[in-house]
């Protein structure tokens, strides 16, 4: 199976890790990903802790069960030409590897002077917008109701974003919060509107509202059509307070690169593999971040910076962009 990120990221993987909107032979595989069995001499390699090895461009995890190691993963050349990641089913089943796979495709997204960014992103004609937000500031139904008015859809919560000022759609799973304008704007079967609620309800149950997800998870894909990207026109921060206003480019590379490492990149494990990797190869631990900010103070150079209220920011791209 193969994938290709508009032409910027080659994959080749023996499961399914992303939408099917990427799915396609790329002209050059970046990425070589792998489930199931296989072996690795830990003699030849430092270790660190009691489950990790590596050097030489190399991690590899292993934590046995009764003496057998069933939980296995390897990360070969993560800054390579080509970057390889194997994993045992159990790892994946047990302890998920979705977050080390974004941590990866950041990683080499960067290489290439691109970056995720934790945001929505429409589009309109060949303009492309940037709607930031901190986790649960209605990104999502935002998005859900502009697409009724016309607007190209690039994401939900990820998009890519290059220093050349091109923004790039990343339709991963949208979550999608039980309220009468999502239920609105999103085009849902019977059966998953019954799902959304049952969850509403039982997350609001103590105390059950710690462990489930009130969201409802599917790709954003099936959910509305995607367009591929634009030139990056303006950049909103929704944020609490009246009315909008300017922002300074320092502030908002700050503010993205908070968010996005919050939202994208959190996940306990992959961050202690990441650091794991870095600490036996002697990589920045703050290469992402630094990437992060120079892709930034590129992509923001010639675009406006606005903070503004959810209600303000969907009146506002009405009156300029809206159709007349």
């Amino acid at each position: 199976m193969y994938y290709n990120i508009h032409d910027i990221l080659g994959i080749e993987s023996n499961i399914k890790i992303l939408p099917e909107f990427f799915e396609g032979k790329p002209k050059n595989v970046d990425i070589v990903i792998r489930q199931g069995d296989f072996e690795f001499d830990t003699s030849k390699y430092g270790k660190l802790g009691l489950k990790f090895f590596g050097g030489n461009d190399r991690l590899y995890l292993e934590y046995p069960f009764y003496g057998k190691p069933i939980q296995k993963l390897l990360i070969k050349d993560l800054l390579g030409k080509k970057t390889e990641f194997l994993f045992t089913k159990f790892t994946h089943s047990m302890f998920g590897v979705d977050a080390i796979i974004d941590f990866i495709i950041q990683a080499k997204l960067l290489e290439k002077g691109y970056t995720f960014i934790h945001s929505g992103g429409l589009t309109k004609g060949n303009k492309a917008f940037i709607i930031a937000a901190w986790s649960e500031m209605g990104k999502s139904s935002t998005i859900f109701g502009l697409a009724r008015q016309n607007f190209g859809v690039l994401g939900d919560d990820t998009v890519i974003l290059g220093k050349n000022g091109k923004v790039y759609s990343f339709p991963e799973k949208a979550g999608i919060y039980f309220h009468s304008k999502n239920v609105h704007n999103v085009r849902l079967s019977p059966f998953n509107k019954m799902k959304l609620f049952f969850k509403y309800m039982i997350s609001k149950m103590p105390p059950l509202y710690l462990y489930i997800d009130p969201n409802l998870r599917v790709d954003l894909s099936k959910l509305l059509p995607i367009e591929k990207g634009g030139k990056l026109e303006k950049v909103y921060f929704l944020e609490w307070g009246e009315g909008r206003g300017k922002i300074d480019k320092e502030s908002a590379i700050n503010k993205t690169i908070s968010s996005t490492i919050h939202s994208l990149f959190s996940n306990f494990f992959a961050k202690e593999t990441f650091l794991a990797y870095s600490y036996l190869n002697g990589l920045d631990t703050q290469f992402v971040e630094k990437g992060m900010e120079d892709v930034l103070s590129s992509a923001l150079n010639k675009c406006e910076i606005l903070r503004s209220t959810k209600k303000d920011f969907y009146k506002y791209l009405l009156e300029d962009y809206g159709d007349k």
